[in-house]
This record gives C-alpha cells, sequence and structure tokens, in this order.
C-alpha cells in the first residue's frame, strides 16, 4: 500500500493508518442480515435500496416495509434530506416505483413529513428535466443554426457562381479569374 524506503515504513509504520477493504456482495445478504448490521439506518437503508432499487417490482411494498428505518433516518439531524436522496435514487433506477406508492409507503414511516419528501423529491425531478430541456434546446438550436448556415453558404456559392458565369459570358474572362467583388 505504502511505496517508501523499507527502513522509513518500519520507523513510520506505528504511525500509518491501516485500511482494510472490505467488498460486500449485498445481493447474497437476507434482508434480516442487513437491518441486523451494527450500522446506522441510514447505512441500513442505502444497504436494502442497492439490494431491491434496481429489480423489485414490489419496491412500494418493501419501502412499506422499511418504514422503521425510514422514520430513525428521518429523526435524525438533515435526516429527511437523506431520505429524500435514497428515495431519488430509488426513483431513478426503479421503472416500477409511482409518486403515490412512494407517498404512501412513506407515510407509514413519517406521517405528514411523507408529503415534503416526496415534494422535494418532484421538485429536483422537475429542476432536473428543466436542465436536461434547456440542454437538448441548446444542443438543437446549435444544430439547426449550423444546418442554416450551410444551406446559407451552400446558396452564397451558388450565387458567385451565377455572377461569375455571367461576367465571363458578357466580358469573355475565365469564370474563375477575378474573385467576386475584386473588380
Amino acid at each position: 500500500m505504502y511505496h517508501a524506503d523499507p527502513a522509513l515504513l518500519a520507523a513510520a509504520g506505528p504511525y500509518l493508518p491501516s485500511l482494510p477493504l472490505l467488498i460486500d456482495d449485498v445481493a447474497s445478504f437476507p434482508d434480516e442480515a442487513l437491518r441486523a448490521r451494527a450500522a446506522s439506518a441510514l447505512v441500513k437503508l442505502v444497504l436494502l435500496a442497492f439490494k431491491h432499487g434496481r429489480e423489485a417490482a414490489d419496491l412500494e411494498q418493501r419501502l412499506a416495509r422499511w418504514a422503521d428505518l425510514v422514520a430513525e433516518v428521518a429523526a435524525a439531524p438533515h435526516g429527511l434530506d437523506a431520505v429524500v436522496v435514497v428515495l431519488r435514487y430509488l426513483s431513478e433506477v426503479n421503472e416500477h416505483l409511482t409518486r403515490e406508492g412512494a407517498l404512501s409507503a412513506l407515510q407509514l414511516g413519517l406521517g405528514a413529513q411523507a408529503d415534503e419528501v416526496v415534494m422535494t423529491l418532484g421538485q429536483q425531478l422537475i429542476e432536473q428535466g428543466r436542465r436536461e430541456g434547456l440542454e437538448r434546446g441548446i444542443e438543437q438550436g446549435i444544430e439547426q443554426g449550423l444546418v442554416a448556415g450551410r444551406r446559407d453558404v451552400v446558396a452564397c456559392h451558388h450565387r458567385a457562381g451565377d455572377e461569375r458565369q455571367r461576367r465571363w459570358r458578357a466580358g469573355g474572362n475565365e469564370p474563375n479569374a477575378e474573385p467576386l467583388g475584386g473588380g
């Protein structure tokens, strides 16, 4: 983990942090084992969201079963913001989660605060939609401008060619002998 002179590492060893890496396949653990871990309610809720978020067609029912965790997370400082983040993740990755279903499930753990969570999430999604719409509009505008610009260049080129042809016929000069507007 550390690349230094062996003598230096030996001397500094007691002062260097040891950071083991633990990779956990949460999908292989039963929900009860994830809930029983020595972790905060937020960590447990996130683990369950990671495990079931992408594939669970019954996510709204699962959210209802997680009501105690949702309530515990919400009671912590900045807890409602954390619940919004988890719900935002679930709404992004799961096509089965509806606003009504999420609200109903959240009301079990949050009561009237569920409306606030869903409204905050809704406001975030609206803002995201505005930003994406603006970006697409800008991209389309640039594309349309490029197409129109190409059309104008081609039309100008054709007009210039027509003018050179007219001059050539009138005066006998070669079509490309003088630049357009060159006198």
